[in-house]
């Protein structure tokens, strides 16, 4: 899960679709800050460089 929204604590400007981003099931999502986008990866393949699956969990830095 990337984002847990209270949707009733949730606001955008007038004429701005309110809703949050979604993506489809099973798509990689890059984060950088707020934005965020889907890359293109096909199973099987490596995963690109910084992918939170590849990060070691226990790194402190």
């Amino acid at each position: 899960m990337l984002v847990d929204y209270d949707l009733t604590l949730t606001a955008a400007p007038e004429g701005q679709d309110p809703r949050p981003a979604t993506w489809p099931v099973g798509r990689l999502v890059a984060v950088d800050g707020p934005a965020m986008w889907t890359v293109e990866h096909a199973d099987g393949d490596r995963l690109p460089d910084g992918a939170c699956a590849g990060l070691d969990p226990h790194a402190t830095t």
